[in-house]
């Protein structure tokens, strides 16, 4: 709008200047028809000169007179006074004004503080329900709510560069699975704890790991490294002085669900050598010591215990088990969810969406109960007759199905 009416301004001046000239040219024929005497012209009278130079400066003064108010008008100043009929305010904002004010004309009420410390508290693991799965790894639920749940140890794992295990000194044999986290690999270590060789499980974090992953990494297997207990999987060594981490932990022959699957060919046999007594025991057991010393499981399943070539049985696992059993989980975007374990306390469900809260030692005590009766049914799938759907109604929200004998 603003250039359009500086366009006609300068039409209008345009058109004035035109007629000036013209009426100067309309003169210029008449002087030059007069004729000129050019011996008097020294002597002649300069009379005819006086009414000529007159109109000129007339003319030339009402043009500037016009052309300045004109103009004046258009930047809304009228006699230097501002033009009230032309809001010319709001035109400069929108049309005009694309830099903010200089510094320092910008006058703060307060200055910010950078002295105060920054606090993050651990938000709601909020998961949309049906959202379907997602082509990266699956997580544990569970596994941006560690960190938070109880106060981290995590720096000690650096406080002792001489711990770490010199990493030439592992040779992988086989890949035994695949987590969020990287790869599980089967090998074997020299020298370790003044063994000769080892035969362990190296866990392998992925090179492109975020810092907080880091942290998560080594946060999982945090009772593992501090826990000393024969039903406890052991933590026996570390490589983190470079990327990609390491953990190396004992091994094991298999998980305590492929285990019993195995025995389903014969059944009675297997119960009759009290050998289910003996499992019930060892798992009890170690999760005992992991309350004592505040630490809960965060996936209490047979799929999460392993069992020695000795036939002894602890819990820990290898973090391969979501990959390993995606059937047991309730798959949200790249969320595992293991509902049919779960404590109704543990899970916060609407209409649209699951909130994982933090797994307590009551809620563990739940998780023990569908494994013991995972141990009477040779590992059958908890509400096996109920879509994940109706698990989550009916046991999660409405809290009245139990588990079938």
């Amino acid at each position: 709008m603003l250039h359009r009416r500086t366009s006609d301004t300068m039409t209008k001046q345009n058109e004035f200047m035109m007629s000036t000239m013209g009426m100067l040219l309309l003169l210029l024929p008449m002087t030059a028809g007069l004729p000129i005497d050019t011996g008097d012209f020294e002597a002649a009278p300069l009379w005819w000169a006086v009414p000529c130079v007159a109109v000129v400066t007339i003319l030339l003064a009402l043009g500037c007179v016009c052309c300045r108010e004109d103009g004046l008008k258009v930047l809304g100043v009228e006699n230097g006074t501002q033009v009230s009929h032309l809001p010319m305010s709001n035109v400069l904002a929108e049309e005009i004004t694309i830099f903010p004010p200089p510094a320092s004309q910008l006058a703060f009420t307060s200055q910010p503080s950078y002295e105060d410390k920054v606090r993050f508290e651990p938000l709601p693991k909020i998961f949309p329900r049906g959202g379907g799965a997602s082509k990266r790894p699956l997580r544990p639920a569970h596994y941006s709510g560690e960190l938070g749940s109880r106060p981290s140890t995590i720096h000690d794992w650096f406080d002792d560069p001489q711990a770490n295990f010199p990493r030439q000194q592992l040779q992988y044999l086989q890949e035994l699975g695949t987590g969020w986290f990287g790869q599980a690999v089967k090998g074997e270590a020299q020298n370790l704890g003044g063994i000769g060789t080892s035969s362990v499980v190296v866990k392998i974090l992925r090179t492109d790991a975020t810092p907080t992953e880091h942290l998560c990494f080594l946060h999982e297997v945090q009772p593992y490294r501090v826990l000393r207990h024969e039903n406890i999987l052991r933590l026996l060594g570390r490589c983190l002085e470079s990327d990609p981490f390491l953990i190396i932990l004992e091994d094991s022959a298999m998980d305590l669900k492929r285990f019993l699957v195995q025995r389903r060919s014969n059944p009675d046999t297997f119960f009759a050598s009290g050998a289910l007594l003996h499992i019930a025991r060892a798992v009890t057991s170690g999760l005992q010591y992991m309350h004592r010393y505040g630490f809960a499981h965060v996936d209490l399943a047979a799929r999460n215990c392993v069992i020695t070539r000795d036939q002894l049985v602890k819990v820990g696992d290898y973090g391969t088990s979501i990959q390993a059993y995606k059937e047991d989980y309730y798959v949200v975007g790249d969320v595992a969810i293991p509902i049919r374990w779960s404590a109704p306390e543990s899970i916060h469900c609407t209409e649209i969406a699951l909130e994982a809260r933090e797994i307590t030692k009551e809620a563990n005590v739940w998780s023990l109960g569908v494994l013991l009766w995972e141990l009477a049914t040779l590992c059958s799938t908890p509400y096996s007759s109920l879509s994940d759907d109706e698990v989550i109604q009916r046991v999660i929200m409405q809290k009245r199905l139990i588990l079938e004998r």
